[in-house]
């Protein structure tokens, strides 16, 4: 995978807020994930770096993207038992996620907020943060 000056330099500066430094294999790792419409587990995002030629090793693949979702960089999805990762928007979004082929899509709900909000007016409670996935099949599949 190639990445273009533009979208290297939008990496870098991710791998910085992250408080990373901008390496070849960070960025190279983010690039595949800023890419990617589906949540991808770090032996997935491992096994497609080793198909392009990246030699990156899976210890480095797991410490990265750790580092960041530490830093809100990445989101993560349950897999089959493991954590996927990826790349979402940074405007407040909850996920519609196919259950056949993988794909992640950012939606802006509406209805979600106002139920969270209702929550929070009840007596005693207190939100501190929510998240809202929607399991189910995309128009492709």
């Amino acid at each position: 995978m190639r990445v273009d000056a533009s979208r290297d330099e939008i990496i870098t500066c991710m791998l910085r807020a992250a408080g990373l430094r901008s390496t070849a294999q960070r960025r190279v790792i983010l690039a595949h994930l800023v890419g990617s419409s589906h949540a991808l587990t770090a032996q997935q995002l491992h096994a497609r770096l080793c198909d392009d030629g990246h030699g990156v090793g899976l210890n480095t693949v797991y410490r990265t993207v750790q580092a960041l979702v530490d830093a809100g960089a990445l989101h993560t999805f349950p897999d089959h038992g493991e954590l996927a990762f990826r790349r979402c928007g940074d405007a407040h979004h909850h996920h519609f996620i196919c259950q056949r082929c993988g794909r992640v899509e950012d939606v802006l709900a509406d209805e979600v907020e106002r139920w969270v909000t209702a929550v929070a007016q009840r007596p005693g409670y207190t939100v501190h943060s929510h998240r809202a996935d929607v399991y189910g099949t995309c128009p492709a599949c």
